[in-house]
């Protein structure tokens, strides 16, 4: 998994998103796509995220990457998320955070805008 998670970092520093596809027998492969439409989620092992708010995401045509880690906090640190004691978990679209189950409607409408803030949070 680490060299996964290597080449998925190599892949977006050269500009070029790669999302993670499960295949029926659990094998993973990668495909490219748009800039700026993969959401990966960076989540702790406990962390209970909303599957529902994740298909929302999936039908505004969003791919989404979800990626267990020991270290959330680092994450959040790395991009310029908000420390957050609260909340287990942290996606990032493009090159802003996205903290928390935000509408996605409001992530393509923030992801298009390219404002120069760092990110959005649902609260």
């Amino acid at each position: 998994m680490l060299k996964k998670t290597k080449s998925l970092i190599a892949a977006s520093l050269l500009g070029v998103m790669v999302a993670p596809m499960a295949l029926a027998d659990d094998t993973l492969y990668a495909e490219e796509v748009e800039y700026g439409r993969m959401l990966t989620i960076y989540h702790s092992a406990d962390c209970d995220i909303d599957i529902e708010w994740v298909k929302d995401v999936q039908s505004y045509d969003l791919n989404v990457a979800m990626i267990k880690v020991d270290d959330i906090q680092s994450r959040r640190d790395n991009f310029g998320a908000p420390k957050r004691a609260d909340r287990c978990s942290v996606g990032f679209i493009g090159d802003y955070y996205v903290d928390g189950p935000v509408d996605p409607g409001r992530i393509l409408d923030f992801v298009d805008q390219a404002p120069n803030e760092l990110g959005l949070s649902a609260d």
